[in-house]
């Protein structure tokens, strides 16, 4: 009798789940378009995404996020390798779109005509947390919330004042305040009423 020879089949038993690693993503507030850049630790490995209530579906690194509407979105990622083994943990990334400008307000400032030359102020925005743009008498100028402007010349000034917030949205429309300092020893003064604009 003929024995016919034993046939070997080497094959690999793979249990261990991949995992997803998030590389980089935007800021977790931005104004329209957030993107991430992910890897699988395995090779071959496939990445699934799943954004908002959506289901699990494959995606490919980098992912970028356009046209979104204002609020909270939550992007899920998870690793699967050829065994079908997927990652034990999901990456949840969680982050906000916000493209609505804030308003600018002037809370306070000078007398509308005085003969100090300094002016206080104080700003305020329709946001938590905003930072300020000014601009005096057409010339850029440091501000936050309180400013002071100090050793200004005689005569009429406009300060205006933009909102920006968190996400970098700048009030379209800044907020005006004019007003007048008068030279007291000057026996020419015109005293015109000025408001705020």
């Amino acid at each position: 009798n003929h024995t016919p020879s034993p046939v070997s089949i080497l094959f690999n038993i793979d249990t261990k789940p991949p995992s997803l690693v998030v590389e980089s993503h935007s800021p977790n507030l931005v104004r329209e378009t957030w993107r991430v850049e992910f890897h699988c630790s395995e090779t071959p490995c496939s990445s699934l995404c799943a954004f908002g209530e959506a289901g699990f579906e494959p995606c490919t690194s980098p992912q970028t996020f356009g046209s979104l509407g204002n609020g909270s979105h939550v992007l899920r990622l998870r690793a699967q390798d050829a065994a079908g083994n997927r990652s034990l943990a999901d990456e949840r990334l969680d982050f906000t779109v916000d493209n609505i400008a804030p308003n600018t307000a002037i809370l306070t400032g000078p007398a509308l005509l005085g003969s100090e030359t300094s002016a206080e102020f104080r700003f305020t925005c329709s946001e938590g947390d905003c930072h300020y743009g000014c601009v005096l008498d057409e010339s850029a100028v440091e501000c936050g919330v309180e400013s002071t402007f100090r050793d200004l010349s005689f005569g009429a000034h406009t300060l205006k004042v933009v909102a920006i917030d968190a996400a970098g949205n700048t009030d379209p429309a800044p907020a005006v305040f004019r007003w007048t300092i008068a030279n007291p020893e000057s026996p020419s003064t015109t005293w015109k009423q000025f408001s705020v604009g």
